[in-house]
């Protein structure tokens, strides 16, 4: 079975040259990084912090504004409402299509099971979101339900947002925490923080682990916190005051080839790479 290590592990940090702070972190192929700040600078580097590649078109709305598709190549959103694919060979920049006004898009997700897109986007003056699906040349394919059975809307500000191995997608919603939806749109969970602490949730980056399990950072606590795909909550997996360790999180990626849990810092430039299962144990789903 699996266990989570009683304390997680400082495996590396690398200083990451090209940008303020580590909002959003995607895994690239051939152990490379693509992380980007709140500055719309967007920079590629290897593990060793070499500054490989600079976008400076990057949108500055929203906070989950890269992903990366199967093949490789690096999706982002630009600061045109775009959708834009970035070459892995030659880093060409292509749009794939466009959000049309009044919506703005705020964060994308490359499914790696079909290549569909992900998209959470709202209006000018943030009064009203969604959550759609897209195929890959920007044809709508679904618009993920928008209540709950009690009527209470389900997004507010969706700024960060993923696929689980299951199937679903969980978005990081700056009003409402963290909300998990069916493949298909219906509604499924949301959580809001573990029972035990009186302050709410305030979730940022979002990430899934090669067990369904779902990492969140919040920002009233500055904790990392782990739940299962059904959210019930299983550890608090970071606490920056008591670990020691020199970071505020924000953005967060794991690595399923490394079983590691990359974190960046809302402070600096600095990636932690940090274990938090015990390798032999993990038992990898297909």
């Amino acid at each position: 079975m699996l266990k989570l290590l009683p304390e997680v592990v400082l495996e590396k940090s690398i200083e990451v040259p090209g940008i303020k702070y580590s909002t959003h972190i995607t895994i690239l192929p051939s152990d490379r990084f693509c992380i980007s700040d709140d500055f719309s600078t967007l920079v590629l580097a290897d593990q060793s912090g070499n500054l490989l590649h600079t976008i400076s078109d990057v949108s500055d709305k929203g906070h989950g504004t890269h992903t990366v598709t199967s093949s490789g190549d690096l999706i982002y959103l630009d600061n045109g409402h775009n959708v834009c694919r970035l070459s892995s060979k030659d880093k060409t920049k292509n749009v794939l299509f466009s959000i049309k006004d009044p919506w703005t898009p705020w964060c994308v997700y490359s499914s790696p099971s079909n290549g569909d897109m992900l998209i959470g986007m709202k209006t000018a003056g943030k009064q009203d979101s969604k959550v759609l699906r897209f195929n890959s040349s920007g044809k709508e394919l679904a618009v993920f339900k928008q209540k709950d059975s009690k009527n209470n809307c389900l997004f507010g500000i969706p700024h960060y947002i993923t696929e689980n191995k299951n199937g679903d997608v969980i978005i990081s919603d700056m009003k409402t925490a963290i909300v998990a939806m069916t493949r298909d749109g219906d509604f499924r969970f949301n959580y809001r923080g573990p029972p035990f602490r009186y302050r709410r949730l305030l979730a940022r980056a979002v990430c899934t682990d090669a067990l369904c399990n779902i990492i969140v950072n919040c920002a009233t606590t500055g904790s990392v916190q782990i739940i299962d795909k059904d959210g019930k909550f299983l550890a608090l997996l970071l606490e920056p005051a008591e670990t020691g360790m020199n970071l505020i999180p924000y953005g967060l990626a794991y690595d399923t080839e490394s079983n590691l849990l990359v974190i960046g810092s809302q402070t600096g430039n600095i990636l932690s790479v940090i274990s938090i299962y015990r390798t032999k144990d993990l038992v990898l789903t297909k």
